[in-house]
């Protein structure tokens, strides 16, 4: 399943990865937002209340920049611009959007934006038959030697 999340705008993730992730930031998010509500609630420094308020903003902030990203790349699982995650700010979009984009089923096989997740982007077949032709060409030819033909035909078989 790869990192649960990510700072990465680029890539896909699956449905599975998108719920996951989605409920793991959600309860930072509300560990976070408790917290702050706590220090309004007790005696501290003032120095002490900057520094805490400071932190617990950042974790903020950064909680919300991977839950944008995550958006992205679940919207580029379906084939769909990122950009279509400025769309979850509208006020109605939230709560259906965010369930709708985790039910919908991704792209099958490679898209624009990459492997389907989990897996490494391999040629189609025709390519590697292709490619393996031109290889033997060149093993003909005496342009490369039998230890690289034998190492290239093994790296384009395995999908590397």
């Amino acid at each position: 399943m790869g990192d649960l999340v990510s700072f990465s705008l680029s890539g896909r993730t699956s449905r599975r990865h998108y719920w996951a992730a989605l409920l793991l930031l959600t309860l930072l998010g509300v560990a976070v937002e408790s917290l702050q509500d706590f220090l309004f609630g007790i005696t501290i420094s003032e120095t002490g209340f900057n520094v805490a308020t400071g932190l617990l903003s950042a974790a903020g902030l950064i909680i919300g920049w991977l839950t944008i990203t995550l958006f992205v790349r679940r919207f580029h699982d379906i084939d769909r611009t990122g950009w279509w995650a400025l769309s979850v700010f509208i006020p109605f979009f939230v709560p259906v959007g965010v369930i709708v984009l985790g039910c919908l089923r991704g792209s099958d096989g490679e898209n624009r934006y990459g492997p389907v997740p989990g897996r490494t982007a391999q040629a189609a077949p025709e390519d590697t038959v292709r490619l393996l032709n031109e290889l033997a060409h060149l093993k003909a030819a005496g342009a490369v030697t039998d230890e690289e033909y034998e190492a290239q035909k093994k790296r384009l078989l395995n999908g590397h």
